[in-house]
């Protein structure tokens, strides 16, 4: 495939994730060899879909795709999600920005990051980051 269809392939993904509210829809062009690599763990195909299926229910979904870019067999794209979480009625967004290599029409490999620290500061279970930082510093002095 040209860079220009593999970014296709995704954006097209990414288009059936947010007409559906279903963001599971988008591992249906994963390879089933499929690895998600994070920082510091990396996840098969299963599991990356159970860490999805494990989120608590949610209304109002939307995705925005922010930016799309293509080199050879790998697309780089940061979205925005933006949901209410039904039990606590809290609004939240979250961004990832990832890059995926995509081999036979199918994304094979996934390098996410994924912006967890304002997820949870939106849901008040972590501090602000500028109290973060000064904890961090106040901790190495």
């Amino acid at each position: 495939m040209s860079t220009e269809e593999n970014k296709e392939l995704v954006r097209h993904a990414f288009e059936r994730v947010n007409k559906e509210k279903n963001i599971i829809a988008f591992f249906d062009i994963c390879d089933s060899d499929y690895v998600e690599h994070y920082t510091d763990h990396d996840e098969t195909l299963e599991q990356a879909q159970q860490l999805i299926l494990s989120i608590p229910a949610v209304s109002e979904y939307s995705l925005t795709i922010d930016d799309l870019l293509g080199d050879g067999d790998k697309v780089v794209y940061r979205v925005t999600h933006r949901m209410t979480f039904q039990a606590t009625g809290k609004k939240t967004q979250m961004t990832n920005t990832c890059i995926v290599r995509i081999a036979n029409d199918k994304i094979v490999e996934n390098w996410v990051s994924v912006d967890t620290l304002h997820v949870g500061q939106q849901l008040g279970v972590l501090l602000p980051t500028e109290e973060i930082w000064m904890q961090i510093m106040n901790s190495v002095n």
